[in-house]
């Protein structure tokens, strides 16, 4: 079974129920209540793939 890209993704600091707390090195990420979080099915659609390795500034 394919593990879900919200469980592998390097960006991520915790899972909730329906969001994926993240760090602010994610493209995806919104900011709720002071929180950078990321809704599980947009995670899932990320161009961003898990191992990816990328210049970070």
């Amino acid at each position: 079974m394919e593990e879900k890209k919200y469980t592998t993704c390097r960006h991520i600091k915790r899972i909730g129920n329906y969001a994926v707390f993240v760090e602010s090195t994610c493209k995806q990420a919104t900011m709720i209540r002071g929180q950078l979080v990321v809704s599980k099915n947009r995670c899932q659609k990320c161009d961003q793939k898990p191992g990816d390795l990328e210049a970070e500034v």
